[in-house]
Formats: structure tokens, sequence, C-alpha cells
């Protein structure tokens, strides 16, 4: 109903799949553009390669963006210090890095490409950082970022000893999209304190609801667990094996 495809657990298998919707879109002449989310690890994946490199010959419309984020160790291994558009080449697509801490930016190259995807896909680069790790034990690394900033992290250490109880630390706080944005809004005169305060007020009664609806509803039966996991065929019609 709203077009959304949940992305399957593994890096890049998606890829495939919203290849595969937008050849339906294409055939079907609709006027649709695919767009698949993943992390730069993906790039170590026969399924990111297979479903670029299908989408390219077909010129399929479909926009992939990749999260280039220092912070992740295997992104760091796999790119050794190479951003993700300048692959891009080798597959005849358009690459195109960007900011991904500005949402204004993204939001500028996301139309571009979708222009452009009328003609075949692109690869979008958002350029990014987490404002803490990725999980307690890991280490910040600062934006901009190079090999050596991702080289000389130690991430089986002990958590951060400043930060917050996510690992959160003070000065990567720059790094978050919505206090960037919001800070654009706040310096144009486009969001005013009240307003800031009700949208606030908003979102937590919403968080609220929707955890007393959770908190509400019975918990499973352990006894359908396995139901839709594996085909169970049917046995009425199948004769007795010796």
């Amino acid at each position: 109903e709203r077009g959304l495809i949940a992305p399957t657990g593994h890096p890049a298998t998606h890829l495939g799949v919203m290849a595969g919707v937008a050849l339906a879109m294409k055939t079907m002449e609709k006027t649709s553009v695919g767009v698949a989310l993943m992390s730069a690890k993906s790039l170590a994946t026969g399924d990111f390669h297979e479903g670029l490199n299908f989408a390219a010959v077909q010129k399929l419309p479909l926009i992939v963006v990749v999260e280039n984020d220092p912070d992740s160790s295997s992104s760091s291994s796999i790119l050794e210090g190479q951003y993700v558009h300048e692959r891009m080449k080798g597959y005849g697509v358009p690459g195109v890095p960007v900011d991904g801490v500005d949402i204004l930016q993204v939001l500028q190259v996301m139309e571009a490409a979708m222009e452009r995807a009328r003609k075949g896909p692109t690869l979008i680069e958002a350029r990014t950082s987490h404002v803490g790790g990725q999980v307690l034990c890991e280490k910040s690394v600062p934006f901009p970022f190079s090999a050596e900033d991702v080289a000389g992290r130690d991430e089986t250490g002990p958590p951060p000893e400043s930060g917050d109880e996510r690992g959160q630390r003070p000065e990567n706080h720059h790094l978050d999209p919505l206090e960037k944005f919001e800070t654009f809004l706040v310096d144009h005169r486009l969001l005013q304190p009240v307003e800031r305060a009700l949208i606030e007020e908003r979102i937590e009664q919403l968080i609220e609801l929707d955890l007393q609806a959770a908190e509400a509803n019975p918990l499973p039966d352990p006894g359908i667990a396995d139901r839709g996991v594996y085909h169970m065929r049917e046995t009425s019609n199948v004769p007795d094996q010796e």
C-alpha cells in the first residue's frame, strides 16, 4: 500500500529484490522509482554486484543509497580509504557522493537521481558517521575521516570514558542529521521554540501510545514459533512411505 518492502537481514540481498521490483515497474510502464538502502560492507557481497549489474544492464529505475560509515570496522576494511562512488565507473552507473548528515543535500541528490532514474540506476554514497560507537566498546570517529582514523581505533577495549549511556560523545553532536536540520530551521526562522516544543510533545505522546499498545498485547504462543519458517507439506494426500 505504501510501497515499502522490508529489507532482508543480510547485506545487499534486497538489492536484487529491488532490482526485480524496478523491472516490474518498468515493464508495467509505471513512473515509480525503487530505492535500496545498505551499508558500505555490502560491496563485499555477490548480491551487491549482481543486483547493481542487472539494474545497469536493464537500465532500471533504481536508486542505491550506500552509507559510508567509518565507525563500521567492516566498511573500513572493505574500502581501504576508497570511496564507494569511485567504484561505479565499472558498472557504467553514476556515483554521487553526498554529506549524509545534511538532510537538504541528501534531498537534492535524491531528486536529481529520481530524474535520472528514467534512464537507469544511480548510486548515492552518503558519507556519514555514528554519533557514538555501534556498540559500547567501540569508539566513535570524528567526521571527516580518513583510513588512518579508522585504523587507529581500538574496538575491543572498554566502553568510552566520556559520553552518555550509548557511548555518545558530546563533541559529535554535530553529526546528528536531525540536530543539524533543526539548527538550519532555527537559524532561518522556520522553526519557533513553541513549534519545536509541540513537535517533541506530540512525538513523546505517539511513542507512549505505541508502548502502551505493545505492552497490552498478549505474548505470542511459543507453539507457533516455527510457523512461516519451514515449508509445511500437506500430509492428507501424501501416500504412506514404506
